[in-house]
């Protein structure tokens, strides 16, 4: 069991929105109990403790549209890539991409958007995925690396014909047995950190971010997710935000909006699994998994501009 305390609490449960001096009680993947942190300190008492060290408890981030295929791509320079329009961006940098990212690179590009993920506070994503150089078992590809990680996935395939029928019926197929293994996976297993979607979401304003995504990431998942409260699936982060201005209920999410960045992040629990704590990693082995991803984007790049990297 854990215990996050020693800060006030976000809840976005609009019966009690804001605790100061608060704590979250998780058991196994469930949050069991909100509430002021001498209450929940006494009622678990060997709890293992998570100190957010006087800062900002709260539901972890829902990100309703990332692109995975694009995470080698930091940096990156095509020869002979000058575009002038959105299609030849396209057609110049991003299909060239696609045309080019084997399975490996595509794991390369999950671990690279999923560490970052969660060292910004993001505990699910929905990624719809596009690259047609080795399409078959690349959906899987990606639910591997989310899983080994501990990120809760939402994942589609883009269906196009820009690169001929057999190629768009190859996504197709790979779009329907992904989709058939989540409902299978959620029958058999219970398992809610993998879901599968051929529609994705984009959204901007405060109530799309925090209202919305958690509710689009409620129904794919069939858990409550984005809300502090007793049932809802334990997705909880710790935010070093020390404001300058009064901090309350009525005006947090002006807060969140100019004041707090990924780089806040101190602490991310997904699933009551504490993935990343007072800015370090837990059980995951960054240097080894970055040094990987370096060598497959040096292949990827290599093969982009014919030169050794």
């Amino acid at each position: 069991m854990l215990l996050v305390a020693n800060g006030s609490v976000l809840t976005r449960n609009a019966q009690t929105p804001f605790i100061p001096n608060g704590a979250v009680a998780i058991d196994g993947d469930t949050i069991v109990e909100v509430g002021p942190e001498c209450e929940l300190k006494a009622k678990y008492p060997d709890a293992e403790y998570v100190d957010a060290q006087g800062n900002l408890i709260m539901p972890g981030l829902v990100n309703c549209h990332t692109h995975i295929y694009s995470g080698l791509a930091r940096g990156l320079a095509i020869k002979g890539c000058n575009p002038t329009n959105f299609l030849e961006n396209l057609e110049q940098q991003w299909w060239k991409i696609d045309d080019n990212l084997t399975l490996a690179g595509t794991k390369a590009s999950a671990y690279a958007t999923i560490l970052d993920s969660i060292r910004d506070g993001v505990t699910t994503i929905f990624d719809h995925h596009a690259i047609f150089c080795e399409i078959p078992g690349s959906l899987f590809t990606i639910k591997d690396a989310a899983q080994e990680l501990g990120m809760r996935s939402c994942l589609c395939y883009e269906v196009s014909d820009r690169r001929g029928q057999e190629k768009c019926d190859q996504v197709i197929t790979e779009n329907a047995e992904f989709a058939q293994w989540a409902a299978k996976e959620r029958r058999d297993n219970d398992n809610h950190m993998i879901a599968a979607m051929p529609n994705v979401g984009w959204c901007e304003a405060m109530t799309m971010l925090f209202e919305n995504n958690a509710k689009m990431a409620s129904k794919y998942f069939d858990r409550k997710l984005g809300v502090l409260e007793p049932g809802a699936a334990a997705d909880v982060i710790v935010m070093d935000y020390k404001p300058f201005t009064p901090l309350s209920e009525e005006n947090i999410d002006g807060h969140m909006l100019f004041g707090m960045m990924g780089k806040n992040c101190r602490t991310t629990i997904i699933n009551g699994r504490v993935l990343y704590k007072d800015r370090e990693f837990v059980g995951i082995d960054e240097d080894k998994i970055n040094a990987w991803t370096m060598a497959e984007s040096k292949k990827l790049w290599s093969t982009l501009n014919d030169r050794a990297y």
